[in-house]
């Protein structure tokens, strides 16, 4: 009897299963990366190049859930240090269109997730 491999299927763990997670994996770290530092990077070196006008921010801000709840945040702060806080907080975007996008980051996320679910066997 000969040893198995450890990607070769056993009756607790199969191909299908290894992949598809790996996939996953792939497909949150892709996500990942693009919500923590691609996003912001493009957005504020956008308007930084002046490549589009101000005005542009809360578009911005809204599009990320990362930005949009490091807004909500500094704007229960008071902020003194300028830069950066200062303009993010200076969006325009209130507390509850923050609080209405956040709501529908997460729930875009559960519906999304939930159809792909379903177009699985379990």
């Amino acid at each position: 009897m000969r040893a198995r491999a450890s990607w070769e299927p056993t009756p607790t763990r199969s191909r299908t299963a290894a992949a598809t997670t790996h996939a996953l994996g792939g497909a949150l770290l892709l996500l990942w990366v693009w919500v923590a530092l691609v996003h912001d990077l493009v957005s504020v070196g956008l308007i930084a190049a002046d490549v589009v006008g101000p005005n542009w921010l809360p578009v911005f801000v809204l599009a990320n859930p990362a930005t949009a709840f490091r807004v909500l945040a500094l704007q229960s702060v008071p902020t003194v240090t300028g830069g950066m806080a200062d303009v993010l907080v200076g969006s325009g975007v209130t507390t509850p269109v923050l609080a209405a996008a956040l709501v529908a980051w997460s729930v875009a996320g559960a519906w999304l997730a939930s159809r792909l679910i379903a177009r699985r066997s379990v």
